[in-house]
């Protein structure tokens, strides 16, 4: 039953990496995009497609 609910979760939520564009990221990486994104404004990481 355990093993079954972690194959329906999505491989980027269980291993904690963020894909972007293809690219995953570790949570450390995703956090400074995310950083990067705020101190860049709205409109560039609404553009980058950040949630």
């Amino acid at each position: 039953m355990l093993k079954k609910k972690d194959q329906d979760m999505k491989p980027a939520v269980k291993n904690k990496t963020v894909s972007f564009k293809g690219i995953k990221l570790n949570a450390s990486s995703a956090r400074l995009g995310f950083i990067y994104a705020e101190l860049l404004g709205p409109p560039v990481s609404k553009k980058r497609g950040f949630r």
